[in-house]
C-alpha cells in the first residue's frame, strides 16, 4: 500500500508542476514519444493532484471527459466561445472569484474554485485562459458525478474500501511537510479515484489487457518498422541485448493506443449518461477579461 501511495504521489507532484508551468510560463514544451521513465517517486512537500498510470482503470481528469461551454452551462456556440485566430492579441482569459463563491452545483454539492485546483496552484482573483478554467470545471463535474453515483450504489460503505481509505489516510500522515489543506486534498482525490475503479469495475469498463501472444505477433509483422528505434537506442550505446527489449516496450506503447482510446470512450459514454440524468447548475461566470 506504502509504496503505491508513494509512486501515485510522486507521478502527482510532476502534473502539479506541469499545471504550474501552464499557468506561469507563456509556451511549454512537448515532450518526445521517447522519452524516458520518470524517476521513482519520492517524498515532497510540493501540492498535489493525482494523475494515474496509464493503464490504470481510472481516467486522469483530462482523460474522461467531455467540455462543453463551461462556466456557462448548456451548448456550445460560436458565440459562447468566439475563435482566437493567430493575428489577435491572444485568448480570452477569465478570472477567479476574488471571495472563492461556488462555480458550479452538481445534483446539489457546490463546487469551487479551491475545490477544483490543488491548493497553492491558484489564488482567488487569478486569471487564467478561460477555455483552460471552463475545462478544469468540466472535469471537475464529471468526477463528482462518478463518486456520486459510486456513493449511491453504496461502494463509500463497504469494509474493505474503508479499510483500504484509513491505510491511505496512515501513509498520506508520513509524508513530510505538508499542509492541512494538501493533505485533505490528496486523501480526497485518493479516495475519488478509489470509487472511481470500483464504479468502472462494476459496469465492466475495464481497459482490455494485451496478450503476450498479440505482440509478438505485432513484432514479427512489423519488426522492420521499428528501426528507427534500434538506430536510436544504438546512438545512446544501449547494449545489443537490450535493444530489443526497448523496441517490445515501443510496440506495446502503440498497441495500447487503440485500447486507452475505446477505455475513454466508454468512460465518455458512461459519463454522459450520468450527466443527462443530473442537475447541474453553473453559478458563477467569470468576468472575461482582455487579453494583454
Amino acid at each position: 500500500m506504502r509504496r503505491q501511495i508513494t509512486l501515485w504521489m510522486g507521478v502527482a507532484t510532476v502534473g502539479v508542476l506541469v499545471l504550474w508551468a501552464f499557468f506561469h510560463r507563456p509556451s511549454s514544451s512537448q515532450p518526445s514519444a521517447s522519452s524516458p521513465s520518470p524517476a521513482p517517486a519520492t517524498k515532497s512537500s510540493s501540492p498535489l493532484t493525482i494523475t494515474l498510470p496509464a493503464d490504470a482503470a481510472i481516467p486522469a481528469s483530462a482523460t474522461a471527459s467531455t467540455t462543453r461551454s463551461g462556466i456557462r452551462g448548456g451548448s456550445p456556440s460560436s458565440s459562447d466561445r468566439p475563435p482566437t485566430s493567430p493575428t489577435e492579441a491572444g485568448p480570452r482569459l477569465g478570472r477567479l472569484p476574488t471571495n472563492d463563491l461556488p462555480l458550479v452545483k452538481v445534483n446539489g454539492v457546490a463546487l469551487t474554485a479551491s475545490q477544483i485546483f490543488p491548493p497553492g496552484t491558484l489564488q482567488p482573483g487569478d486569471e487564467l485562459p478561460q477555455l483552460t478554467l471552463d475545462k478544469f470545471v468540466e472535469d471537475a463535474v464529471e468526477r463528482v458525478l462518478l463518486v456520486q453515483e459510486a456513493e449511491r450504489r453504496g461502494f463509500s460503505q463497504d469494509p474493505a474500501f474503508l479499510q483500504y481509505m484509513e491505510e491511505t489516510r496512515q501513509d498520506i500522515e508520513e509524508f513530510p511537510n505538508l499542509t492541512p489543506e494538501q493533505r485533505v486534498w490528496q486523501f480526497e482525490e485518493l479516495r475519488a479515484m478509489a470509487l472511481m475503479h470500483r464504479l468502472f469495475e462494476a459496469e465492466g469498463i475495464m481497459p482490455r489487457r494485451l496478450d503476450p501472444a498479440e505482440v509478438e505477433a505485432y513484432y514479427q509483422a512489423h519488426s522492420s518498422e521499428y528501426d528507427w528505434v534500434r538506430k536510436r537506442e544504438q546512438l545512446k550505446g544501449t547494449p545489443p541485448d537490450q535493444i530489443e527489449r526497448r523496441v517490445l516496450t515501443e510496440v506495446r506503447r502503440d498497441l495500447q493506443i487503440p485500447i486507452r482510446r475505446e477505455f475513454n470512450e466508454k468512460i465518455e459514454a458512461y459519463t454522459e449518461s450520468l450527466r443527462q440524468k443530473a442537475r447541474i447548475d453553473y453559478l458563477t461566470e467569470p468576468p472575461s477579461l482582455p487579453a494583454e
